[in-house]
């Protein structure tokens, strides 16, 4: 598993423009979301779950911050760019 997650990126490094290209990057996809369930596993066992769902709650709250300082801020502080209906 960890020898499919370090060559994953392989395909997206040997193309041009290809770390942006979600098809190539897929590759990925599957052993970080088993480690993370590995992971999250163990965590559960160890009888952590306060931990765990603190932790959770922090990446929800930066996942909701990030959009709250990538669209809202901007659209306060860029005037509006598309949003800004014209009459």
């Amino acid at each position: 598993m960890l020898a499919w997650l370090l060559l994953s990126p392989l395909p997206s490094s040997l193309t041009i423009d290809g770390h942006s290209h979600a098809s190539r990057l897929f590759l990925m996809v599957f052993p970080l979301a088993f480690l993370t369930a590995v992971g999250l596993n163990w965590l559960w066992k160890k009888n952590t779950g306060l931990f765990l769902v603190v932790a959770c709650l922090w990446i929800f709250s930066l996942f909701v911050l990030s959009i709250f300082i990538g669209d809202f801020i901007k659209l306060i502080l860029g005037g509006g760019g598309m949003w800004v209906t014209k009459n």
